[in-house]
């Protein structure tokens, strides 16, 4: 693959940064959790602030750059996409994409087009994705919320958590369990479900630095229209392995890294320790080194992961090393960032005045470890590696 971009796409990146400067308050609303990619999800006020910035997304129309023309979209190119992400993220801007509408357009049917790819597309269809239960979070071939058919709907009896979105979304995606006979990767089904509807309720689940960034979902007889089925009866497994793979190659994820490297760069020479700077010492300025290149290698990967997707090539080896590698780097990042600044680094929360960047070192080690298992263990994805990457035996 070639890694050079053309004129245009330099320049779209311009108009990316432009776009964003003049439209997003990033001194207000930084990204207080890069760790786990999330901006101040308990927060109303940015939240709505990040719902009009997807609305003039919407206007601009980028929002939907990659969907099919025949969908709304621009069918946009390869390097033009990944331009877009990467650029997005690299400023901080808030999520830069429809969510949930790939999965519509590539498995859903015509009335799942005509009724949801408007609403997504015109940013007024949050949606969160409902995996992860109590016994099942790496394994999610073995959850166990069940959906049974009753006439015409499905009634839907479990629980999901981890959710990241829910406590402000209206709709979930989730995978059930409606085949208890069958092997279990082959009894499931993917259902979009109102989260208004009657027998759900939401609770919170605060992290370590106390803050709302998830949610657990209880399921007690709650009524789902069959129509609201997205893809073939117990063939959810296949649909959500293929959505999982490709959000897995997380081009935006070294941008939003390499902005905070450059984030704390910029601090280090200007904190004073011990009579000096953090950057005095060689030490030091060798290990920011380390991490630079590391974020340059994780960028070359997370691009060919991208560009054999959409060759149409299979990516879940090189989208399971992603994986691992964003998860060891983070973790990395803030621990080397620690070590430099020294036990003050680890001051919060997040917003402190009296604590170095604001406590944003310390909230992001603290919640770094969390990259390791999400979206499946390091191990799970090593195993993928082996298994389909190097044609090892299981």
């Amino acid at each position: 693959m070639d890694f050079q971009q053309s004129v245009e796409d330099l320049a779209f990146r311009d108009e990316i940064r432009d776009f964003v400067q003049a439209n997003w308050d990033d001194t207000r609303y930084h990204m207080n959790d890069v760790s786990n990619a999330s901006w101040h999800l308990d927060d109303p006020e940015a939240l709505d602030a990040a719902h009009q910035f997807a609305k003039k997304l919407v206007d601009k129309g980028w929002y939907t750059m990659h969907w099919p023309t025949e969908h709304g979209g621009q069918d946009a190119g390869f390097t033009r996409m990944l331009t877009y992400r990467e650029e997005m993220a690299y400023r901080g801007a808030p999520a830069s994409g429809a969510f949930g509408g790939d999965a519509v357009i590539l498995h859903g049917t015509p009335w799942q087009k005509e009724e949801w790819l408007p609403k997504i597309a015109t940013a007024d269809m949050p949606i969160a994705l409902g995996l992860s239960e109590p016994g099942n979070g790496s394994d999610l071939a073995g959850v166990t919320t069940r959906a049974v058919r009753d006439g015409d709907d499905y009634v839907i009896n479990g629980q999901k958590m981890w959710t990241s979105t829910a406590h402000h979304s209206t709709w979930i995606r989730m995978l059930v369990r409606t085949d208890t006979d069958a092997p279990k990767h082959r009894g499931l089904s993917i259902f979009f479900v109102p989260l208004d509807s009657p027998g759900i309720t939401i609770r919170p689940i605060h992290d370590m630095a106390g803050r709302r960034r998830w949610s657990e979902e209880f399921f007690e007889d709650v009524r789902v229209p069959s129509r609201y089925m997205l893809g073939e009866e117990n063939r959810g497994w296949y649909v959500m392995a293929a959505s999982l793979t490709a959000e897995r190659v997380e081009v935006g994820s070294p941008a939003a890294l390499l902005r905070e490297w450059e984030r704390f760069v910029d601090f280090a020479r200007t904190y004073r320790v011990d009579g000096g700077t953090p950057l005095d010492d060689p030490i030091n300025r060798q290990l920011l080194a380390d991490l630079r290149v590391k974020l340059g290698m994780f960028r070359a990967i997370c691009w060919k992961g991208a560009w054999d997707s959409r060759q149409g090539e299979d990516v879940s080896r090189i989208a399971s090393i992603s994986r691992v590698l964003s998860g060891e780097l983070v973790q990395e990042l803030w621990r080397g960032f620690t070590r430099i600044i020294g036990d003050a680094a680890l001051v919060m929360p997040y917003g402190a005045e009296w604590a170095p960047m604001d406590g944003f070192i310390g909230v992001n080690a603290l919640m770094s470890t969390g990259r390791t298992f999400g979206h499946g263990t390091k191990e799970i994805q090593r195993n993928i590696v082996a298994t389909r990457g190097l044609g090892l035996p299981r």
